[in-house]
């Protein structure tokens, strides 16, 4: 765990000028955008007016003005991978700058500016201390240094290195130069330069922040505080106290290290290891082998993640349901944009749904408008509507959608041939419609021909009862199942749908032709099947679950062997995958016997 630097970008010596625009990539592991800024202006006011890159202003952390020389040290965490324009635009005239630019970069934590030090000096040498506070053992500092009356001779600088390229004559005998240390204790920078009149300096440690929880160095977690994500290290205000954050919720937020894992049906490299090979009987890590995978979710043949809060897609992509503007399948996971804020992913049956800043986006099929979006085939990710606060979407394999917004509202989009909409009629839906006028709405699945959801902590269903999915006859609206109200979360495909209770016990219900359910036969009314469980996942012809030890179990058809478990014999009752319990989350692909789960280690 270190910070380095990339992409330094020098903008050269710029005589009497307003200003400067570079064109600048940042990369994969680019954490924060440092701006350091030497500068002489020929007015008595500040000279720097604005530094902004891809539309956005960069927060100036400190400037040092010794009039008419100043440093200044602009910083910004990034939410943006690529090439874009960062802009320096100067407030004084005949203003002679030197900018230098550099990515702070960190494989698995957030970088963050901690403590400044300035000073000025008439004689030929200058020194400055900066404490690297306890426990910051992985710290840097960028700085700046003004020279006056200066020639452009070697600089010394103890226990630091000019960044090359820096140093620049920006006229009338003044020098500027930018400089980079690292350290983890307290250090003391001491520099000259030949001919000096006099000496301005500033520099800023930023450090890489990281706490630890059950032996894993994690990230500080961020959560939703009704209007945006802020960050609290391994506590969050819950409106009355300080709280710990759970594993689960630091998982879902990306704050413990997750690998990702495939194996089974691999038909379109929905394994996402590389290759069309199938089955993949032994569970291994997909070909991404990086450890920041918050998220996943398995549609009919492709699979969706978030990995450090960038979007990724592998598999089947027949209908564009990965994004990336093509129809080509991918055996391995591609990343897709350059956003890396997505903060929820849903696969559907051949589209997908995603969630950054509030937002919901869709691409993929749309034959029956299931996007919410006008007719047409979305190859990349498209905003659905104005809406900021959606949380949750599911789709059904007969092409209806179902969302939920954090009012706690419901809506719906989509075919509505059976009834799944819950609508009062079979009316299908051209763009995202609320469904009632109740609030409360927590948790929605989508099958074939049917609805669930849970609503105040109580199990709803719409749509057809063919196979006993409802829990009561046909109805085409939402109608309570039972009069239980400690549901917490369920899970549906087609005609099969598990819930779960506050307690952690399991219920299966529906159609159960692969023991998918985990129960020996079919049931029309939610019937237990076990305890513990704390995460879940209804697929086609296997089902997973993940228990409070963090113990992964599978359940259905494994005639090749696919369900991981070093055998072909089918399993009619949930069976661990080997002995390890730092599994956080799992997924059963819809139309085939593929699982994706995410684990610690």
């Amino acid at each position: 765990m270190a910070i380095t630097l990339a992409n330094i970008n020098n903008s050269g010596n710029i005589i009497n000028g307003s200003g400067c625009t570079v064109s600048y990539t940042t990369t994969s592991n680019t954490k924060g955008l440092a701006v350091i800024i030497t500068s002489a202006d020929s007015i008595a006011a500040d000279a720097i007016a604005n530094v902004t890159f891809n539309g956005d202003s960069l927060t100036e952390l400190r400037r040092y003005r010794y009039t008419p020389y100043q440093v200044s040290i602009f910083y910004k965490e990034l939410p943006y991978i690529g090439t874009a324009n960062l802009i320096v635009t100067m407030g004084g005239v005949n203003t002679d700058l030197q900018v230098t630019t550099v990515c702070l970069e960190s494989t698995s934590t957030s970088i963050i500016p901690h403590t400044y030090a300035e000073g000025s000096d008439s004689t030929t040498s200058q020194t400055l201390v900066i404490n690297a506070t306890s426990g910051m053992t992985n710290s840097i500092a960028l700085g700046g240094i003004v020279f006056i009356n200066a020639a452009i001779t070697a600089l010394s600088v103890s226990a630091g290195t000019e960044i090359a390229g820096s140093e620049a004559d920006m006229g009338s005998q003044v020098v500027g130069c930018a400089y980079a240390y690292q350290s983890g204790t307290t250090t003391t920078i001491t520099w000259a330069k030949t001919t000096v009149t006099a000496s301005h300096a500033l520099m800023y440690t930023f450090y890489e922040q990281y706490e630890q929880y059950e032996g894993w160095y994690v990230k500080p977690l961020k959560y939703w505080n009704g209007s945006a994500w802020v960050t609290k290290p391994l506590k969050y205000w819950n409106g009355s106290a300080w709280v710990q954050a759970s594993r689960a919720l630091m998982v879902s937020q990306g704050v413990l290290p997750s690998y990702a894992y495939g194996w089974g049906n691999n038909y379109y490299g929905q394994c996402g290891r590389g290759d069309t090979i199938s089955p993949k009987t032994n569970v291994a890590k997909t070909s991404n082998t990086d450890n920041n995978w918050s998220q996943i979710s398995c549609g009919d043949y492709h699979v969706l993640g978030i990995k450090g809060g960038y979007l990724y897609a592998w598999g089947y992509n027949g209908s564009g349901q990965l994004g990336n503007n093509t129809l080509t399948d991918s055996p391995t996971p591609i990343q897709i944009g350059m956003y890396n804020d997505w903060s929820y992913v849903y696969a559907g049956t051949s589209c997908s749904f995603a969630i950054r800043g509030g937002y919901l986006y869709a691409w993929g099929d749309n034959s029956y408008q299931q996007l919410g979006l006008p007719t047409g085939t979305y190859l990349t990710p498209t905003q659905v509507g104005s809406f900021n606060d959606w949380v949750k979407v599911a789709n059904g394999s007969n092409n209806h959608t179902l969302a939920i917004r954090g009012n706690g509202l419901l809506y719906g989009v989509g075919r509505n041939s059976w009834n799944m909409l819950g609508t009062g009629n079979s009316t299908n839906l051209t763009e995202l419609t609320q469904i009632g006028t109740e609030t409360g709405w927590t948790h929605v699945g989508a099958g074939s021909y049917h609805s669930l959801a849970i609503r105040d902590g109580k199990l709803w269903s719409t749509g057809l009862n063919n196979n006993g999915q409802l829990g009561h006859a046909d109805s085409n609206v939402f109608l309570q199942i039972g009069t239980d109200s400690d549901w917490s979360d369920i899970s549906v495909y087609q005609d099969s749908n598990f819930a779960l209770k506050t307690n952690g016990k399991l219920y299966a219900w529906g159609t159960n032709d692969y023991n998918q359910l985990g129960l020996l036969n079919s049931s029309t009314l939610p019937t237990y099947v076990m305890s513990g469980v704390k995460k879940l996942d209804m697929g086609f012809t296997v089902s997973c679950v993940i228990n409070n030890e963090g113990k992964l179990f599978v359940v259905g058809y494994n005639g090749g062997g696919e369900l991981g478990l070093g055998d072909t014999l089918n399993r009619t009752s949930f069976t661990a995958v080997g002995l390890d319990t730092d599994w956080v989350a799992c997924q059963a692909t819809q139309a085939g016997t593929t699982i994706i789960a995410l684990k610690h280690s």
